[in-house]
């Protein structure tokens, strides 16, 4: 429990914007502590509760570690899967508060399948002392029960979002479409291929696993490929010069530059490093 959790320079934090406008006042200080506590209070280990948060996990591998539990109907909790800020006021009849919110995607999940695994923060908001208008939402944090649910039936087995990256693949073998989209036999997002080659290598490279899904073109097949994630590095040049890795020429920003690639599997990430110098080359062309 957090009775007076928050003071006014506290809650003032996440709220200088309101503060500009209306100016934030105790009251809403005591009304917000209120809220906190009510919500503490009425946390479950055994049964979900409206303005919990879920790690959901889609049957299609859509991870979203930050769900909320709207509300509850009989034997299931409705799901927001990326909410925005939830409303709230006090449930009397449920003894705990009610959830309105926005954002998506929507699912309802059985009571029964969602499992505790701890505590969270969760955010809050309530109207200040102006009402309803524009920017009169005080935002605040309390503490609740986090659950995971994950959707039966996967489409791509233990393939998810949280420790992968996802793309949609277009084969085009319609050799019309081809020379419409610059002769590339492969096409994603932000990325092409000319050649099974220069794919097969990529899809190497980033331990990719591919799924044939249903195509609604005439231009050839469609795939999900599944595949570690990218980040770039920009390093000194002396260090650059010293890492021992496989080096191979890449495109940044339009231009061919060389670059020195690792591979992390325990992470699933495939790191691209570049020099200052080519780096600061590419900046001022």
């Amino acid at each position: 429990m957090n009775k007076g959790k928050y003071t006014l320079e506290s809650l003032l934090q996440s709220n200088k914007y309101f503060d500009s406008r209306y100016r934030l006042i105790q009251e809403e200080v005591d009304k917000v502590n209120e809220h906190v506590q009510l919500i503490e209070q009425t946390r479950s280990k055994e049964t979900p509760r409206a303005g919990e948060k879920v790690q959901y996990t889609t049957r299609y591998g859509d991870y979203c570690p930050n769900a909320l539990v709207e509300h509850i109907v009989e034997n299931e909790v409705n799901i927001c899967g990326k909410p925005s800020f939830p409303f709230i006021w006090p449930e009397n009849e449920r003894k705990g508060i009610t959830c309105s919110t926005s954002g998506g995607e929507w699912t309802y999940a059985p009571i029964k399948q969602l499992q505790y695994i701890g505590k969270a923060l969760n955010w809050f908001c309530v109207w200040g002392h102006c009402g309803p208008c524009a920017g009169g939402t005080i935002h605040f944090e309390a503490e609740v029960s986090l659950w995971e649910y994950v959707e039966d039936n996967p489409v791509y087995g233990s393939f998810t979002t949280k420790d992968w990256q996802r793309m949609h693949i277009n084969k085009i073998t319609n050799q019309e479409w081809r020379n419409r989209h610059g002769g590339y036999l492969y096409l994603g997002d932000g990325i092409a291929f000319s050649t099974e080659q220069e794919f097969n290598e990529f899809v190497a490279l980033y331990r990719g696993t591919l799924f044939k899904i249903t195509s609604f073109r005439s231009s050839g097949e469609s795939y999900m490929l599944w595949y570690y994630k990218h980040q770039d590095k920009v390093i000194p040049k002396e260090i650059w010069d010293k890492l021992d890795l496989p080096s191979d020429i890449k495109y940044f920003y339009g231009k061919e530059k060389r670059v020195k690639t690792s591979v992390d599997d325990n992470n699933h990430i495939v790191t691209a490093y570049l020099s200052q110098e080519q780096y600061y080359q590419k900046i001022m062309k």
